[in-house]
């Protein structure tokens, strides 16, 4: 006989079960008898698994029957559950747990329930997350956009943001956009300048103030060429019949003017102006003529000088390569002409890879596309620029793709060199060269960093990068970088010009100051070296896609088994350990055994001067040559100073394995053993 989750407790002779207990009659009994069972509840372990929360001070539980060492209660079956308080940061306090324990996985038990299960059970609080608010704080800007909806808070702008958890992921969303003078909004971070992009998830447990990033405007000429501007001028600039050719040995007047070019408005304003030195007019050109929807193949009249021809084509192609959102204008002609008033007038015409009609739709997909800016959200600004770059080349090369797409005649098709329809139009990102490095550009363009496209021959026509980090200019290839897999070929990112002329580039292609900035930019002669630290070591990248294992942090001080045998990732970057730096480990008696494999894509392992001398308590080296590589061992690299004899292990073939012993031997290793 039995009763779930109760214990019995005997028999009586009354329904109040109160008495002796019956175990058996007596034998003077000499009537019928009726007996009653009494039932006890069975006693239960309940275990509350905190996740992560606290358990409060003024928690229900307060009871001699609950261990507060393993957060467990003992529960009578039938009674009223006593369920703790615990608090979570950026949640709401818990009310409502679920148990974890097989056979009631996800029930959920509530203040006030009965212990209504027969066994020991496990729980887990369910948490919910918090909501707080974010506060905008546009350091001097004003409101643009996006903040139509916000709420305000002591002349304050703020939204509401749910904490996220794993069963209900929460995201910023919709961020207002704030505009200064003089500046160029960057984005909202935190205190801590740490960037906060719309796709992000909400971790905030307070109330948060996001402020403004501005990057302010520089100053520069680099689009600017002397024009002169008639104001008398009698010929209708909308009537291009009224011009005709000119001999270019035409003497003009001396130039009063600027011509200067603005950016389109997906990153700026939407037009290209002429306007005289005076200021006193602004004739608008480019934009409203070839982009209004109807007349875009018309051209850009104005007075000027006739050395200045050839100025303004090389204005006009410096305009374009820096912003490759504009990559399906092609170029221009720069011709003379004259009006019926017998004035002589520039004539400058537009020539593009498509008709009209495909110019127009690339335009509007520019201006009105979301997939860059999506693509843009997925780049975070870095703490440097070279994270931020990092970051900028990961996007690129993880979201485009090179295509063997070609022609009856073996040529790849316009739309595949035009940034417009990769990024915009085309379902995989597909592109060629140019492809990879105008959107390289055009991302650079949006942090700020300076960086220009070259093009040049690799075998055949090429297009790659060169970016500004520090002082110098650092060559990058997406085309090269990008491998198709998750693991990029970084060994031509962030390199010197030499590395880059050694593998076929044409530098006597590299066009400069005419075409791109104002004088010639400084190419680095090596790579760019930057140390980093990851996980629990540190780091230098020195080139190539490799670095060296530079030292150790605090707790990495403390490990006493080292193992090298895989690349080191770094912003997503993945690169391969090359060497093992000078004092890297230089008396750290924590280590106890080390195990370094030469993997194959470096040509040689170094173990630094003085690397592992005075590491004492090394009892166990294994060395895995297998792929044949050359191991160097510097002086004193593997002076231990041991007093116990340490276990030598070499993978290799016979003739390295015997050339390595020699060689540790020479670097101080003296008191071993082999295998």
């Amino acid at each position: 006989m039995g009763n779930t989750g109760y214990v019995f407790k005997g028999w009586y002779d009354n329904a109040e079960l109160l008495g002796d207990v019956y175990t058996q009659t007596k034998k003077s009994e000499s009537k019928d008898m009726k007996f009653y069972a009494k039932w006890n509840g069975a006693v239960y372990s309940y275990t509350f698994k905190l996740d992560g929360g606290t358990l409060a001070k003024d928690s229900n539980i307060n009871d001699e029957f609950f261990d507060e060492t393993n957060n467990t209660i003992k529960e009578t079956f039938g009674e009223t559950i006593k369920l703790p308080k615990v608090y979570k940061s950026g949640c709401n306090a818990s009310s409502e747990w679920k148990i974890t324990s097989a056979g009631y996985e996800d029930v959920i038990v509530k203040e006030g329930s009965k212990v209504d299960y027969p066994d020991d059970i496990t729980l887990e609080p369910i948490w919910t997350g918090g909501t707080h608010k974010v506060f905008f704080d546009a350091d001097g800007g004003s409101f643009k956009s996006g903040y139509e909806d916000l709420a305000t808070e002591n002349d304050r702008y703020y939204k509401s943001v749910k904490y996220s958890i794993d069963t209900d992921l929460q995201y910023y969303g919709t961020l207002p956009v704030v505009e200064k003078d003089g500046y160029t909004f960057l984005g909202w971070a935190t205190k801590d300048k740490e960037f906060v992009v719309e796709t992000d998830e909400v971790k905030l447990a307070t109330d948060t103030v996001l402020y403004a990033q501005y990057k302010k405007n520089e100053k520069t000429t680099s689009y600017q060429k002397d024009v002169t501007v008639n104001e008398d001028c009698d010929v209708d600039p909308n009537d291009l019949d009224s011009y005709t050719l000119l001999d270019e040995n035409v003497a003009l007047e001396e130039p009063e003017a600027k011509i200067a070019w603005f950016k389109t408005k997906a990153v700026g304003e939407n037009y290209l102006a002429i306007d005289d030195a005076a200021g006193r007019g602004l004739y608008k050109a480019m934009w409203n003529y070839y982009h209004d929807g109807k007349n875009v193949n018309k051209g850009i009249k104005f007075s000027i000088n006739t050395g200045d021809g050839l100025g303004l084509f090389n204005v006009y192609t410096c305009f374009t390569e820096d912003h490759p959102e504009l990559s399906w204008m092609r170029g221009c002609s720069v011709n003379m002409a004259a009006g019926s008033n017998g004035r002589t007038y520039c004539y400058m015409h537009p020539s593009y890879d498509y008709n009209a009609s495909e110019v127009i739709r690339n335009f509007n997909t520019v201006e009105n596309s979301d997939r860059y800016p999506n693509l843009l959200k997925k780049v975070k600004k870095g703490k440097t620029t070279a994270d931020t770059l990092d970051n900028i080349a990961r996007v690129i090369c993880a979201n485009l793709t090179y295509t063997e797409d070609k022609d009856k005649k073996g040529n790849y098709s316009s739309k595949y060199r035009d940034a417009a329809y990769v990024i915009n139009q085309s379902e995989k990102h597909e592109c060629v060269c140019v492809g990879y490095a105008y959107t390289f550009k055009m991302m650079c363009n949006y942090f700020g960093i300076d960086c220009v496209n070259v093009g040049g021959d690799a075998g055949g026509g090429h297009e790659w990068n060169y970016v500004k980090v520090g002082k110098k200019y650092y060559g990058v290839d997406l085309t090269w970088m990008d491998s198709g897999s998750k693991q990029q070929n970084v060994y031509c990112y962030l390199e010197d010009a030499k590395t880059f002329g050694v593998k076929g580039y044409d530098k006597s292609n590299l066009r400069k100051s005419d075409l791109y900035i104002e004088k010639y930019i400084t190419l680095a002669t090596t790579p760019y070296k930057r140390n980093i630290t990851v996980g629990k070591f540190k780091y230098q990248i020195t080139g190539g896609g490799e670095c060296m294992l530079t030292g150790a942090t605090a707790k990495g001080k403390k490990v006493t088994n080292l193992t090298i045998n895989k690349g080191v990732t770094y912003n997503g970057l993945v690169y391969s350990i090359n060497k093992i730096g000078d004092k890297a480990f230089k008396n750290n008696t924590y280590l106890k055994k080390i195990n370094i494999t030469a993997v194959k894509k470096i040509k040689t392992f170094t173990v630094g001067k003085n690397a592992f001398e005075g590491c004492k308590n090394i009892r166990t080296i294994t060395l895995n040559n297998s792929f044949g590589k050359k191991i160097n061992f510097c002086n004193k690299s593997f002076r231990l100073g041991n007093k116990k004899k340490c276990h030598l292990s070499i993978i290799s073939s016979k003739s390295l394995k015997k050339d390595s012993v020699k060689k540790l031997k020479k670097a101080g290793l003296k008191w071993f053993t082999t295998k």
